[in-house]
């Protein structure tokens, strides 16, 4: 086995284990990314591909004559290096993410964060309006992308004795040279670079939202089950149904007449009146599956909107609690940009729930950033919520319980920044200003 593969087994190994968001753990894996990234793993596909079969090429002529033969195993360790590094991406912007649910009182979705990677098996187990909700959200901040330019370098470095070329994204405003020092040391060189335009929305790494949005969408499928649960308890057929389902370790619910799997469950609703078998098909009385449909449609929809109010939620703390150079200090929250444009915040304003008290986030978000230069010598915490009272006419009280503040203190500095607000030019601003 090469050290790669064993790099990848090892890591997977690892990451299987994972449960909760122990430091230990987040340096372990920030180790394994960094060998990964080492080993080349960072490279594109084809990159990868090409590698392989340089290298089977290189370590076996007789083999390399019938190279077809190896091309399925050459795609399936490319891709396992590629998904293994993904999983550590996705397992560090987990656990990061972890503090942000903390700080922002949201113990209770802590568990659902993807701790070892494993997003797509939370997702499933979360059933299938998770994966709805999930691919809402997705769909939403990839249509908010925002262009801006950025490089591709090929660099040559010494990586334990040989030469190595790898090819990096950068940030076009930086200096490549000194940027390539910096992480791969004095002896790296910058071979070539391309400058291309490319796009980032509000969450610039795809990690980072493949985390929030996976951990969001499995719990809000969890409330969803619960709400439609409790109201199964006023309905005894549909309790008697869901229960033969639940029994089969099926989705409750479920029509099972658009499947040809699950026989024995079928017959155990048949002998209970809830199926007839009608020559070769199953079928079941209109009205009961229009009540079925009726719940799937209430689930998904339940799912949906609160997963989006949930990333609204979270955004919209950050944006308001939080001020420029907390922001940029914010660990938690790395890959959420510092200072966006209102093309980017457009994502929030698509996950805005129908009768939300904000009803235009974008500007009020961009009116806060604006207001940071000339804020007073308050903690952003506090003024930020009582900017909100005083843009949006929000009560103290509602605000205190969306961003987490004493209502007290937000009634204290609603007094104090006013003037500021409402009279930008005044007398009051012109003292804010002196005391910066």
């Amino acid at each position: 086995m090469s050290d790669s593969m064993r790099i990848a087994k090892e890591a997977n190994e690892y990451f299987d284990g994972i449960s909760s968001p122990l430091d230990d753990n987040l340096d372990r894996i920030l180790e394994y990314r960094s060998k990964m990234i080492e080993s080349g793993f960072a490279s594109p596909l084809k990159t990868l591909v090409a590698k392989l079969r340089s290298e089977l090429v290189e370590n076996s002529t007789e083999e390399a004559q019938d190279l077809r033969k190896h091309l399925k195993e050459i795609h399936y360790i490319a891709s396992l290096k590629k998904s293994t590094l993904n999983r550590a991406r996705i397992a560090i912007a987990a656990h990061k993410m972890a503090t942000a649910f903390e700080d922002f009182g949201w113990e209770e979705i802590i568990e659902h964060l993807p701790f070892g990677g494993d997003y797509k098996k939370r997702l499933v187990e979360a059933g299938e309006h998770a994966v709805d909700a999930y691919h809402s959200l997705i769909s939403i901040f990839e249509k908010s992308r925002h262009p801006f330019k950025s490089a591709s370098a090929v660099i040559s470095f010494e990586n334990e004795g040989k030469r190595v070329e790898r090819t990096i994204n950068i940030d076009a405003n930086k200096n490549a040279q000194e940027h390539i020092k910096h992480i791969f040391g004095q002896n790296a060189k910058v071979k070539d670079v391309q400058l291309r335009r490319k796009t980032v929305s509000i969450i610039k790494n795809y990690s980072s939202k493949i985390a929030l949005f996976s951990a969001v969408s499995a719990y809000t499928a969890k409330i969803a089950d619960e709400k439609l649960l409790f109201e199964e308890g006023h309905n005894a057929s549909i309790k008697d149904y869901n229960q033969i389902l639940r029994k089969h370790k099926l989705t409750p619910d479920s029509d099972l007449t658009q499947t040809d799997r699950f026989e024995d469950a079928k017959e155990e609703l048949q002998k209970q009146g809830f199926l007839q078998k009608v020559q070769m098909d199953w079928v079941m009385e209109d009205e009961f599956a229009a009540r079925l449909h009726k719940r799937r449609a209430e689930r998904k929809k339940i799912c949906i909107e609160q997963a989006h109010l949930c990333v609204y939620q979270l955004l919209q703390w950050y944006y308001i609690t939080l001020n420029k150079e907390s922001r940029a200090a914010y660990g938690a929250m790395p890959s959420i940009l510092i200072e966006p444009e209102g093309s980017q915040l457009t994502a929030l304003q698509q996950l805005t729930p129908p009768g939300y008290l904000i009803t235009n986030p974008v500007k009020l978000i961009m009116d806060k950033i604006k207001m940071e230069k000339t804020a007073p010598p308050l903690n952003s915490k506090v003024w930020g919520p009582a900017f909100v009272c005083i843009k949006t006419g929000v009560s103290a009280k509602w605000a205190a319980e969306e961003f987490r503040i004493s209502q007290k203190e937000i009634e204290a500095a609603t007094e104090l920044i006013r003037p500021l607000v409402q009279e930008p030019s005044g007398k009051g601003a012109k003292f804010s200003q002196k005391l910066q």
